[in-house]
């Protein structure tokens, strides 16, 4: 939907989609109850080796925002890099991510042969 020349997002259903693409490859991964703000959406993640983020996903990207659940307040510790994807993000900061994703898709490979 749109309006003017701005497109209105819908963050929760972009979060989902989101969620639903790597929830495999991490240990937890939710929307934040807690913060909330309509320009974007807040998500909390754990990794496989236990890291804990709260990402912010806008129309810019990714950004993780604060190293505990519901946490935006580490703006100093944290850079600033925007990542284009959730995958990006996730890989960069869990080297089990990226082989849980890579078990995976030799899974679904071998499933086809």
């Amino acid at each position: 939907m749109s309006v003017g020349n701005e497109e209105i997002i819908d963050w929760q259903t972009e979060a989902t989609a989101v969620i639903n693409d790597v929830k495999q490859h991490v240990k937890a991964i939710a929307i934040s109850e807690k913060l909330i703000t309509d320009v974007g959406i807040y998500i909390n993640l754990q990794t496989l080796e236990g890291k804990e983020f709260t990402c912010f996903l806008d129309a810019a990207g990714f950004k993780i925002v604060g190293f505990n659940y519901d946490c935006c307040d580490n703006e100093d510790t944290c850079d600033d890099t925007i990542y284009e994807t959730i995958y990006a993000l996730i890989q960069s900061h869990s080297p089990a991510y990226t082989q849980s994703f890579g078990n995976a898709l030799v899974d679904k490979l071998t499933k086809l042969s």
